[in-house]
């Protein structure tokens, strides 16, 4: 390749001068196997992509000549790709491909937090580490749109995130080579985890329900706390994928409340006593106003008898209710402290991994068979849910003395845990549940 002086190569880049670099090109082997030539020309980079890196060089040569004959022939070449460009072709594609199972909220969380940032004006093949790391500390920085406070740590994970997945795709579509994104560590956030979860006491407090609570809307946090189910997979529940009689009550998870459950994997789940016993407590309630249930009704459905919007969560949260600002269930319940009602599943999550249901603490693949994790690595935060919890196994054991016939032997009884919810009769270590789904 032929430099112009003043001019030198370093690696695949051209430094210099701009004059010095009028002319100057390369071809460099794309992730794909293609070849892509860029000339400077004009004080920008012209050029193509081929499938064969002869057809490249040749493309190079005809490039290579000075600006004043290259724009005789070819048109303008069009603004770089920039991310706001990429971001709005990205979130469209991927809405029209269903590729995502919720578009609305991706969308919107670009929005707010992408667009309109130093980040978003910059072209794609520009974008560098120090961009990135720019744009979270601002993220860092920022208050809350409502309310006091900055952002919570999940908020900016799930934001940078949304940039490193369409960065990645970014690759595929041969925009830019390489990922800004992989490999950088966000850092020390501090703050909430992202989540919460219920204590016995409070658990308790939560099944015994309180004046103004609705019998319906005590039933629903209690199924959703014994479960672990997710919040769209309780309001699409069907009686149809319920058995509550037999040796084996389980529910056969098998849709949300816009299809598929996350991941796209159907389980079925154990019912402890406590979720049979709310579950038997709602068909009461919906074969006493009727003339019973079919299998397709809805074990929750809203007051008009339609499916629940995503948004409700069955008046847990404080929030506007016919235009007047109302408390939320769990303030009337006793939960003072900020609880959302996702936090629900992961005091299920808790106490399983905690042992307070069952005796013994459950293993991280039983957990995550049960909760429908995509995998144990989402399951581990748990083990550090309530490190108080070690302390109450390492107690030393009531000692008992034996009779005078026995003196001199000592009968060992362990120390149970107070205050929390008895164990029940259902086997961590078992998931046989081939039987088909019925009510009874």
């Amino acid at each position: 390749m032929k430099v112009a002086k003043g001019h030198r190569v370093t690696g695949r880049r051209v430094r210099g001068p701009a004059k010095a670099r009028e002319g100057v090109g390369s071809v460099e082997v794309l992730p794909s196997g293609r070849f892509r030539v860029r000339v400077w020309v004009g004080g920008q980079k012209k050029g193509d992509t081929f499938a064969t890196r002869e057809e490249a060089e040749r493309q190079r040569a005809t490039l290579a000549v000075r600006h004043r004959a290259v724009a005789e022939v070819m048109p303008p070449e069009p603004q770089a790709l920039t991310l706001a460009a990429w971001g709005k072709t990205w979130l469209e594609r991927r809405e029209e491909l269903g590729q995502v199972r919720r578009p609305a909220d991706d969308a919107s969380r670009w929005r707010r937090y992408i667009t309109g940032s130093a980040l978003d004006a910059v072209a794609l093949e520009d974008i560098r580490r120090k961009h990135i790391a720019a744009w979270v500390d601002v993220m860092v920085k920022r208050p809350r749109a409502k309310g006091t406070g900055r952002l919570s740590p999940q908020t900016i994970r799930h934001a940078f995130n949304l940039l490193r997945l369409a960065l990645a795709d970014a690759i595929q579509e041969e925009h830019i080579t390489a990922n800004p994104c992989d490999g950088m560590k966000l850092p020390a956030l501090g703050g909430r985890d992202g989540w919460a979860f219920l204590s016995p006491e409070e658990i308790a407090g939560v099944m015994r329900g309180a004046e103004g609570v609705p019998a319906e809307s005590v039933r629903a946090f209690t199924v959703a706390i014994f479960t672990g189910l997710r919040e769209g997979e309780l309001i699409a529940l069907r009686w149809g994928d319920l058995t509550l009689d037999g040796p084996k009550p389980e529910v056969h998870v098998q849709r949300s409340h816009d299809g598929p459950p996350k991941n796209g994997k159907t389980r079925r789940v154990p019912l402890f006593p406590q979720a049979v016993e709310a579950l038997k407590g709602q068909l009461r309630h919906a074969t006493g106003e009727g003339d019973g249930v079919e299998a397709d009704d809805l074990v929750f459905p809203s007051p008009r008898g339609f499916q629940r919007q995503p948004s409700d969560d069955f008046g847990w949260s404080p929030r506007k209710r016919r235009g007047l600002p109302g408390p939320g269930y769990r303030i009337a319940l006793g939960i003072t402290r900020r609880v959302r009602f996702h936090d629900l599943r992961h005091t299920c999550a808790s106490h399983l991994s905690m042992g307070t249901w069952t005796g013994d603490p459950w293993t991280l693949q039983r957990v995550a068979e049960f909760m429908g994790h995509g995998s144990t690595a989402m399951t581990e935060r748990y083990q550090h849910a309530s490190p108080g919890h070690l302390h109450e196994l390492v107690k030393p054991a009531r000692v008992e003395r034996g009779t005078k016939a026995q003196r001199g032997t000592e009968a060992v009884v362990p120390r149970f845990r107070e205050n929390t919810v008895p164990p029940v009769g259902v086997e961590p270590t078992t998931f046989g549940l081939g039987s088909r789904c019925s009510i009874h």
